[in-house]
């Protein structure tokens, strides 16, 4: 009678140990998730907080790009309605054409060649647009897979003086932009600051 005792107490004692465990374990499981719980919380209160920023920030700099681009005076069309130009209309206008004077850029929008200078210069700054504007005042526009292919070419020559390398730009513009239909060419004395 007493080792039948004995092994119901002992029983017993096993199953309040299982029971303490498993309620340790369940304790540990919702502790775990109460805290992963507050982590997702407080991850997309960060992420929101920085999506308002940036949409802050992009909204800042929209207002003040589309202030910039604010005509100063009429073009020769005759209306009297200042023209409003958005950045994203000027990068891909910049884009179609690859290679333009800046004096027909500032005739298309209908703005000072000084002030397309300007916002090319900023533009560029930003990182938004890259491109460069040689001696006889024409802007040419690089992708970033034109600057990957001339780069490419850098490479893989080693050592080039700098006409080598503003006749390789040109072909290369030129060669892209027959094969885009773009319609600025790129002549091939042009020299590259």
């Amino acid at each position: 009678d007493r080792a039948k005792a004995a092994k119901a107490a002992e029983r017993e004692e096993r199953r309040q140990y299982e029971e303490e465990r498993r309620e340790q374990q369940r304790r540990t499981e919702e502790a775990a998730l109460r805290e992963r719980k507050a982590r997702e919380k407080l991850e997309t209160e960060r992420k929101m907080e920085a999506r308002r920023e940036q949409e802050s920030v992009e909204r800042a700099s929209y207002e003040a790009w589309r202030t910039m681009f604010a005509v100063d005076e009429v073009g020769d069309n005759g209306d009297d309605i200042p023209r409003t130009v958005s950045v994203a209309e000027f990068v891909e206008y910049a884009k179609r054409q690859k290679v333009m004077r800046l004096e027909d850029l500032a005739t298309h929008f209908r703005v000072k060649p000084e002030t397309v200078e300007k916002r090319i210069n900023e533009l560029d700054k930003e990182g938004r647009f890259c491109g460069i504007v040689d001696d006889s005042g024409h802007f040419v526009y690089f992708s970033s897979d034109d600057l990957c292919a001339i780069a490419d070419k850098v490479m893989a020559q080693g050592k080039m003086n700098l006409q080598t390398l503003a006749k390789d730009i040109t072909s290369h513009i030129n060669k892209n932009n027959s094969a885009t239909g773009a319609h600025g060419s790129c002549a091939p004395t042009s020299t590259f600051p």
